[in-house]
C-alpha cells in the first residue's frame, strides 16, 4: 500500500479505532447518554413535580453540557491520534487534560470558520464550497497547533493547497462514500432483523433497533473523525516548512 494515499489513511484510522476502541468508540457512546438522562429518569422527575418548562430547561442544559464535553473529547481524540501517528505512548489522561485546555480555541475557530464560509457562500456558491474545503482542517490546526480563528483558517488553506485541493476532495468523497455505503448496509440488516422480531415483541424490537442504529451512526461518525485527524497529520508532515514559517509570522504579529 502506497503511503499517504486514501487507502493508507483509511487503514491507519481503522487500526487506531480497532486498537483503541475503548477510547474512540466506547467512551463517546457512554457520553451520548447524557442528553438522554431526562428520558431515562422520566418517572423520577415526575416525582419532584417538575413542570414541562423546567423539564425542558433540564433537557437543554444537558444537551449543552454534552456539546461542551464532546468538544473537549474530540480535542483529546486529536491528541491521541497525534501520539499514534508519531509512534508515542497512548496517553489517555494527558489527552483529556489537553482536550479541555483547547476548548475555547476550538469554539472560536469553529465560529469564525462557519461565519466566513457563510459569507463566501452569500457572495457565490462556488467560493463558499472552495472555502469550506480549504478550511476543512481548521479545527485540527486549533486542536494541535494552538492556533485559533482566522490564523487556523490560513494554516488549513495552506495545507490543503500544498497537499492538493483535488486530492482532498477525492479523499473526502471516497471515504464518505464507503462509510455511508457500509452504514446503510448495516442499517438494512438491522431493519430486516427488527421486522422479523416485530411480530413477537414490537416494543422491544423498536427499542433495540433505535439503540443499534444509534451505535452504528456513532461508530461511523467517529471513524470519519479519526480519518480526518490522520489526514491532517499527514498533510502537516508534507507542509512542515510552511507551518514553521507561518508560526513565526503569527508570533511576530503578536
Amino acid at each position: 500500500m502506497q503511503p499517504n494515499t486514501t487507502d493508507f489513511i483509511a487503514q491507519k484510522a481503522f487500526e487506531a479505532t480497532k486498537n483503541h476502541w475503548k477510547e474512540f468508540i466506547l467512551l463517546p457512546l457512554l457520553l451520548s447518554f447524557i442528553p438522554l438522562i431526562p428520558m431515562i429518569f422520566i418517572d423520577e422527575l415526575q416525582l419532584f413535580g417538575l413542570s414541562n418548562f423546567n423539564k425542558g430547561l433540564i433537557a437543554i442544559a444537558l444537551v449543552l453540557i454534552y456539546m461542551i464535553i464532546m468538544i473537549c473529547y474530540k480535542n483529546a481524540a486529536a491528541f491521541w491520534c497525534q501520539n499514534i501517528h508519531k509512534g508515542k505512548k497512548f496517553q489517555f489522561k494527558k489527552g483529556l487534560i489537553y482536550g479541555k485546555s483547547r476548548f475555547w480555541g476550538v469554539v472560536w475557530t469553529t465560529f469564525i470558520s462557519i461565519i466566513k464560509v457563510i459569507l463566501w457562500s452569500l457572495l457565490l456558491i462556488l467560493p463558499g464550497i472552495y472555502k469550506a474545503i480549504a478550511y476543512i482542517h481548521s479545527i485540527q490546526v486549533s486542536q494541535l497547533e494552538k492556533i485559533s480563528g482566522s490564523d487556523a483558517n490560513r494554516v488549513s488553506q495552506t495545507f490543503v493547497r500544498g497537499s492538493g485541493m483535488l486530492r482532498t476532495i477525492g479523499n473526502l468523497f471516497s471515504i464518505s462514500t464507503v462509510v455511508i455505503f457500509a452504514t446503510y448496509i448495516l442499517f438494512a440488516v438491522v431493519f430486516l432483523a427488527s421486522f422479523l422480531l416485530l411480530s413477537s415483541n414490537p416494543v422491544a424490537a423498536e427499542i433495540v433497533t433505535a439503540v443499534i442504529i444509534s451505535i452504528i451512526s456513532m461508530i461511523s461518525g467517529m471513524y470519519l473523525q479519526i480519518f480526518m485527524n490522520f489526514q491532517y497529520l499527514i498533510y502537516r508532515d508534507e507542509n512542515k516548512s510552511a507551518l514553521t514559517k507561518m508560526k513565526r509570522r503569527f508570533a511576530k504579529m503578536r
